[in-house]
């Protein structure tokens, strides 16, 4: 068979899909979720300091972020003590959870083995 017409459960994970999975187990590469956060963060920077929409706007982001990170993404909460909105359109909040996020060690719903200084652990 075709390496890339097997289910995508028997391929080997790339770079780019590794951690490739919503909260509820769906399928989608990091470089999507991190787009969605970075997408998300800058309309927060623009359109999400409106004082109103801000606050809905950040109540969007947050359940979004616990979509596309588990619980790491309930630290997205934060935003909504500043109701002014003019603090935490400057932190972007969306994108340093993807990045933490990012730094999950290897075999860690990767499909990766661990390497030898994690064994090591």
């Amino acid at each position: 068979m075709d390496p890339d017409r097997r289910p995508l459960t028997q391929r080997a994970p790339s770079n780019i899909s590794a951690g490739w999975t919503w909260a509820d187990g769906v399928r989608a590469p990091v470089a999507a979720k991190f787009a969605i956060a970075l997408v998300l963060d800058l309309i927060d920077f623009t359109i999400g300091r409106a004082p109103i929409l801000g606050v809905g706007m950040d109540a969007l982001a947050a359940g979004v972020a616990v979509l596309l990170w588990g619980w790491k993404g309930l630290f997205a909460l934060w935003e909504l003590a500043d109701p002014t909105e003019q603090i935490d359109g400057f932190a972007p909040t969306q994108t340093l959870i993807a990045l933490a996020s990012l730094r999950r060690r290897a075999g860690d719903d990767t499909g990766g083995a661990p390497s030898e200084s994690q064994k090591a652990r």
